[in-house]
């Protein structure tokens, strides 16, 4: 019995229901998180970089501490503030802003 399988076979592509040239669903840019002052560090996270496409799933993996709540807090908008906050980048499901420091209070 051949118990292997080719995972690098994509049906949803193959089908036609998904095009990789359609925008991504989720674009994070630059995101920095800000912590409290009396915290360990001032930043949770410094300048992440993110993109995902549709059908596409996404594990963030890291050590206790690291921010991997906190990026999915900002993505959602539910970071526990004022003290931890957004300071930097923008976020984007699709063509609409998340968040943006150009329109958030984002001072450093």
């Amino acid at each position: 019995m051949d118990v292997t399988k080719d995972f690098s076979a994509r049906p949803d592509i193959e089908s036609g229901r998904y095009d990789r040239r359609s925008e991504p669903v989720i674009r994070i840019r630059e995101l920095s998180i800000a912590l409290p002052e009396n915290a360990d560090r001032s930043l949770a996270i410094t300048k992440l970089d993110l993109t995902i496409e549709a059908n596409e799933v996404l594990c963030l993996v890291g050590e206790s501490g690291a921010g991997k709540s906190l990026v999915g807090q900002a993505i959602m908008g539910l970071l526990p503030g004022p003290a931890v906050r957004v300071s930097g980048g923008r976020s984007f499901l699709k063509d609409r802003t998340f968040f943006s420091c150009q329109s958030l209070s984002c001072g450093g």
